[in-house]
């Protein structure tokens, strides 16, 4: 599921990985940044999902799709994703 208002966001409560989304942060040129809270620990991170929109683009399903078939990359299992997670931690 996707936010209306930011639309290649992923919704409040959504998972990356061990990561519930919180909030977004912001939304750039090279992706989107969430705050999050781990679900097994009590720590607070930003993850900066890297989805720069002339490469992908997230259907109204959630997943992250690439523009063209040059956009593409070999992938070893699993869907195609333009996922880079980089966690930061702050108070």
């Amino acid at each position: 599921m996707v936010t209306p208002n930011m639309p290649h966001a992923l919704a409040a409560g959504e998972m990356i990985e061990e990561f519930r989304i919180i909030r977004v942060l912001g939304e750039g040129g090279f992706g989107i940044v969430y705050e999050c809270e781990n679900a097994h620990l009590p720590e607070t991170v930003a993850i900066k999902e890297f989805l720069p929109p002339e490469l992908a683009y997230r259907r109204a399903d959630g997943r992250v799709m690439p523009l063209s078939d040059s956009c593409r990359r070999p992938k070893p299992s699993g869907s195609w994703r333009a996922r880079s997670a980089i966690r930061i931690s702050y108070a």
